[in-house]
């Protein structure tokens, strides 16, 4: 019997789908993410000063992805093509993010926030995922409100950002929506009974030396 994924299937609800189409944009054309100054489509990949872009910032950047954009040169994609290329690049993500999680216990909300700052910055995200590891919920938001805050120029030099600013501060209010307390980190023997058989606990119940221990709520305030 093969052994059950200790990977959870975290995935970004409607309403992070959306925050990130706000905070990101949605374009229907190719467009170079280095150009400086209102967006326009490319006509040709040579235009590209940076990354020829598209959606919410799926880089073509492959030669694969050149030939299966390159339609986009020509004409804007439709809302359900848009959608369509949107969701490769957040499954991915997604997949990429629950992986790097591993075995731990957070909301919806925590999730939608989280994604986020992934999606915008990637390694930025690196230090909120050790903080909730070490089940510090407190330390992961204060990670977040301290996460990147500089966007890149076209001459390759980084500026500080007040949209940056303000965005690392409202996904650090969203992570923390529907509170704090009641995730608490594992103690190690809980930790090394989910490692040993993390299924229990994907259902959010794991027993330990006899004893029921429910990980979703702390039964003490």
């Amino acid at each position: 019997m093969a052994a059950a994924s200790a990977t959870p299937n975290y995935r970004l609800s409607s309403a992070g789908y959306k925050e990130i189409l706000k905070t990101e944009g949605n374009i229907p054309y190719v467009y170079d993410d280095q150009r400086t100054g209102p967006l326009r489509p490319l006509r040709s990949y040579d235009e590209a000063i940076g990354t020829p872009t598209i959606g919410i910032g799926v880089a073509i950047n492959s030669p694969e992805r050149r030939k299966q954009f390159e339609v986009f040169l020509t004409r804007q994609a439709t809302p359900e093509e848009l959608e369509t290329i949107n969701r490769v690049k957040l499954d991915e993500y997604m997949r990429s993010l629950n992986k790097r999680l591993g075995l731990v216990k957070i909301s919806q909300s925590m999730y939608d926030a989280l994604f986020s700052l992934y999606w915008n910055s990637y390694s930025g995200a690196y230090p909120v995922i050790e903080a909730i590891k070490r089940g510090d919920y407190e330390g992961a938001v204060q990670a977040i409100k301290d996460g990147p805050k500089t966007a890149r120029q076209s001459d390759g030099s980084s500026k500080y950002s007040e949209g940056l600013a303000r965005r690392r501060m409202n996904e650090a209010a969203l992570f923390a929506k529907e509170g704090l307390k009641d995730f608490v980190a594992m103690g190690e023997e809980a930790a090394e009974s989910v490692r040993r058989n993390p299924v229990p606990y994907l259902f959010g119940v794991t027993l330990v030396a006899g004893t029921t221990f429910f990980l979703t709520r702390s039964l003490t305030k």
